[in-house]
């Protein structure tokens, strides 16, 4: 009976140092396991940082293209009432040519009769002139 209980007391020993093994055992893998999910955490938070440098990049990036885009706009109208005022100004011009066209044409006119009235008045001179001398 004695050897039963010692016999029963070693087994309850061996059982007890095996789950004792398997504690040890499980705290290392549980440990483990943390040092892990502490790394992927470190991991996740730094890519998280990235993610949002990447965002704030692109939001710059997106309100720069927005402001040429602004830009653009503003300078096809600035073209647009240059390319009026030249038109304008091309008009103008044009219509002045076509009075300084007129005006010559003016100035030739009575340039013409300007020579033949001189002409005239030279002849009447040469004839006033051989009647003040007959």
């Amino acid at each position: 009976e004695n050897e039963a209980m010692e016999s029963a007391e070693q087994g309850l020993r061996d059982d007890l140092q095996q789950l004792r093994r398997e504690v040890a055992n499980l705290k290392t893998s549980l440990q483990n396991k943390e040092t892990v999910i502490q790394e992927l955490e470190m991991d996740l938070q730094s890519q998280d940082r990235a993610l949002t440098e990447v965002t704030d990049r692109n939001d710059r990036k997106r309100s720069e293209i927005e402001d040429l885009r602004r830009k653009e706009e503003e300078f096809r109208r600035k073209e647009a009432d240059t390319l009026k005022q030249i038109s304008t100004l091309e008009a103008r011009l044009a219509s002045k040519e076509e009075e300084v066209g007129v005006a010559t044409a003016q100035i030739r006119v009575k340039s013409e009769a300007l020579k033949a009235a001189q002409q005239k008045l030279e002849q009447k001179d040469g004839e006033l002139l051989k009647l003040q001398a007959e």
